[in-house]
């Protein structure tokens, strides 16, 4: 995992902030999670995820509170809590409330209780009760990634049991009864569904979907980026066969000291995600300057992985091609998002996807001029222009069209 300050910290306050989250939800989560017996009831919301440390015998985990919670399903729920506007320790709160009873399983093992008991949660739509036996009581703790979101106290198992009834919708038992389709054409298909990521995401690294010999475990961090990847593809390929935008286009929103601009330009596909680390932020908490990284791809699309920008590349452009799609337009489109001190504390590329979404929901501002699209722009962001225009290839290649057309 991508670990930050806070989680070497551990709650010590190195960083002698007035206020801690972590330290907050220690002294109210430590005791409930460590009076937890070795034996309880809980609802988990569905939540499952695999770890990556020691691949290929990962630790395959289910997220549950120690008690029957009727509310769990607001635990693991990134939706609702962008819609619901919930703030950094209100997402703790719930996150930090569950023990992660995990175990240690082979990506290609079967016949194996613990897998088939979290395969059952995974692919459920309702929360699930069931009980839980463990080695030894759980000790209170988070751990942070750059593309989930927080996790609590792990616990190992001794035994499992579901004791509520799973409901799993149709599409979902469709495309996983289905071991003749292709684990990409199993996620299209759940798209166009309206299966949410989230679910997707779940039984992809569950081994639930794709051609059965090919069938395994997937690191949860691998299989979000591997999704939102999938599926933002499958929609630039229909944008690809859409009319121009006819003028400038440009978003905003804000969510957890995540400001963005998105800047839709009229043209073939392109894609471009510039972001700047603030000195204070989760990436740069000891920086003294900003940190600028970007990823783009022209036309054709990318043949290497976003290194730079990492996962948070992919639930961007997945947010942006949706758009795109819904309106049946063809378009460039620049991204650049500005990463306050506010934002202190990882909680996964979730926040990139919602927000963005968010974003489209607004009415954007309308241009006839490139320049007076980033005119716009520039008044809203903190970072000098000319940083990101010195950054980015978009604009570079915008640019040099314009001067080519020029001598047509």
């Amino acid at each position: 995992m991508d670990y930050n300050l806070c989680t070497r910290c551990k709650g010590r306050n190195l960083c002698k902030k007035p206020f801690c989250h972590i330290i907050s939800k220690v002294k109210q989560f430590s005791k409930v999670i460590e009076n937890t017996g070795t034996n309880f009831a809980g609802t988990s919301p569905p939540s499952c995820f695999v770890g990556r440390t020691n691949y290929p015998k990962v630790n395959l985990n289910i997220l549950t509170p120690s008690h029957e919670d009727k509310y769990s399903w607001t635990r693991d729920n990134p939706e609702f809590w962008y819609k619901s506007d919930f703030k950094i320790p209100d997402i703790l709160n719930r996150r930090s409330g569950m023990v992660a009873v995990r175990a240690k399983v082979n990506i290609k093992s079967s016949n194996n209780k613990f897998l088939d008991i979290a395969q059952e949660i995974a692919q459920s739509k309702n929360q699930v009760d069931a009980e839980y036996w463990l080695e030894r009581k759980p000790k209170y703790a988070m751990s942070f990634d750059s593309r989930m979101a927080p996790i609590g106290s792990p616990a190992e198992v001794k035994k499992a049991k579901i004791t509520g009834n799973p409901s799993v919708a149709r599409p979902v038992e469709k495309a996983i009864d289905d071991t003749d389709l292709k684990a990409t054409n199993a996620i299209d298909y759940l798209y166009e569904k309206k299966i949410d990521e989230s679910t997707i995401t779940k039984i992809m690294s569950l081994g639930l979907l794709g051609i059965e010999k090919s069938r395994k475990l997937v690191p949860t961090r691998w299989t979000i980026t591997a999704v939102d990847d999938a599926i933002s593809k499958k929609q630039v390929m229909k944008i690809k066969d859409y009319k121009s935008l006819s003028e400038y286009l440009v978003f905003q929103n804000t969510y957890l000291g995540n400001h963005f601009e998105i800047l839709a330009i009229p043209g073939e596909w392109q894609f471009e995600v510039i972001e700047t680390k603030f000195p204070k932020s989760v990436w740069n908490p000891k920086g003294t300057e900003p940190i600028l990284f970007s990823d783009h791809e022209n036309y054709y699309g990318r043949k290497t992985y976003a290194s730079n920008v990492t996962g948070a590349y992919y639930s961007a452009r997945l947010a942006v091609a949706e758009y795109l799609s819904k309106i049946k337009r063809q378009a460039a489109s620049l991204i650049i998002r500005e990463v306050h001190p506010e934002y202190d504390t990882p909680m996964g590329v979730w926040v990139i996807r919602e927000t963005i979404r968010g974003a489209f929901q607004n009415k954007p501002d309308k241009f006839d001029t490139l320049g007076g699209a980033l005119a716009h722009m520039k008044s809203k962001l903190k970072l000098p222009f000319e940083h990101y225009k010195k950054q980015s290839r978009l604009l570079s290649n915008i640019r040099c069209q314009r001067t080519l057309a020029q001598f047509a």
